[in-house]
Formats: structure tokens, sequence, C-alpha cells
């Protein structure tokens, strides 16, 4: 699964949407596609992937303080 984020905030001919770990240089710091059990935090928020059928994909989403 890759996680990724879309700011809708982000005006006509911007880059609203960006691969997670993006570090905005054109590199990816961390490795955004995950598997079952795997992790990724992006902007305070952890993204845990719970199951995968093939067809259904289930995520946590847990706001970190």
């Amino acid at each position: 699964m890759l996680i990724y984020t879309v700011d809708a905030w982000i005006s006509e001919g911007g880059l609203p949407i960006k691969v997670a770990g993006d570090t905005g240089n054109g590199q990816v710091a961390d490795f955004a596609v995950l598997a079952v059990g795997e992790s990724i935090t992006v902007q305070g928020y952890e993204i845990t992937v719970t199951a995968d059928d093939g067809d259904t994909h289930t995520v946590q989403i847990t706001k970190l303080n």
C-alpha cells in the first residue's frame, strides 16, 4: 500500500499530492510502500496497515501527542 498525503489548500498549479516521507527536494526519506503490520509517521500521525486481502486495504491512523 502506497502512503501519500493530499493538501486541498494548495492552489492550481501546485503539487497537492506528496508521497509520505517526501523531503521536498526530490528525495523520499522513508519507504512509503507498506505491508500488513508496517507503519509510517506522517505529519504527526502514525499510519499502520492492519489488513490487506488484495481488494480491501485496512489502515489504522493514530494522532501522536
